[in-house]
């Protein structure tokens, strides 16, 4: 029997790419978004007869009560404010979605598999070391504090799993382009110039495409991983900003000027252990370079404004 997923915030960067992933794998899916970053990524989705939209807010609960008047087989959560430059513009809203809205899906759920997409930004800043899933959280802006928070929500319920992410790029329907790799490789490429400060601070990425095969692997394999965090990505994706700097120099010959005397608001510099989620069965696809060359193809059809926030 067809099995129904809920999706909130399914209408955004990694929603817009989860959707069509599940759809093709014969699921139906009702996508619960408030479309505070806009719908038209969805407008794709319009003819499949097994997708189905619904507008709510994840903030209110009276919205989550009555999205979950229905029966479903599972919920991917991915509604969320990202990134420190968005949590630090509205950090009444931040809390409001990162912590209360999950909140509110924990509380109205019941016994219904859930799958959270959290971050390793929760991790901070670890010298030396490579995190792992036991390795303290150290959350050093309101982005990770109110995520972390959020995590240990979900962990609370019935039928849950967190997937601690490294940070997600690539090309997406809804396009975001304030994503390290993304801002990157569009400023190279229409400026022809990179701006680069903390050179040597360590990030992690993965590529959109993987983000969205691991939350459907987890739905998939619950009974197995409930109850556990994971981190999501591949060792061989953790760079510096330098090395990933100097990767995109060497495609588009862009100049790169390295600055010390700035510092990162959001305050990473961490590399991540993903054995766990490798154990458990998990393959990542897609590599660094991977996700260079499809920015490098997409900046050129942008023909509208992008945000960067």
């Amino acid at each position: 029997m067809m099995k129904k997923i809920l999706v909130w915030g399914g209408a955004g960067f990694i929603g817009s790419i989860l959707v069509g992933k599940l759809l093709e794998k014969n699921y139906e899916v009702i996508v619960a978004d408030n479309l505070f970053k806009g719908g038209d990524s969805l407008l794709q989705y319009i003819n499949n007869k097994n997708f189905n939209f619904k507008k709510a807010d994840i903030s209110k609960e009276e919205d989550v009560k009555k999205i979950h008047q229905e029966k479903y087989d599972g919920i991917i959560l991915l509604s969320g404010i990202v990134g420190l430059p968005a949590c630090n513009k509205n950090p009444t809203l931040a809390k409001a979605v990162n912590e209360d809205g999950w909140f509110n899906v924990a509380k109205n759920k019941g016994d219904t598999k859930i799958v959270a997409a959290s971050t390793g930004s929760i991790y901070g800043i670890v010298k030396n070391r490579l995190c792992t899933e036991e390795t303290p959280a150290n959350p050093q802006s309101i982005y990770g504090i109110t995520k972390y928070n959020g995590e240990k929500i979900i962990l609370e319920t019935p039928n849950s799993v967190t997937l601690r992410f490294a940070t997600c790029a690539g090309v997406s329907p809804n396009m975001r382009l304030n994503l390290l790799p993304n801002y990157m490789t569009n400023e190279a490429i229409t400026n022809k110039f990179l701006s680069v400060f903390e050179a040597d601070n360590m990030r992690t990425f993965i590529d959109i495409r993987d983000f969205a095969d691991a939350l459907i692997y987890a739905f998939e394999n619950m009974e197995n991983l409930k109850y556990k965090i994971y981190n999501v990505g591949t060792e061989k994706n953790n760079w510096t900003k330098r090395q990933l700097a100097e990767y995109i120099k060497d495609k588009t010959g862009c100049f790169v000027a390295y600055a010390e005397t700035y510092k990162d608001e959001d305050v990473r510099d961490y590399a991540c252990d993903y054995t766990r989620m490798r154990e458990a069965g998990f393959k990542i696809n897609y590599s660094i370079p991977d996700m260079i060359e499809d920015l490098i193809k997409s900046i050129h059809l942008l023909t509208r404004p992008v945000k960067y926030g």
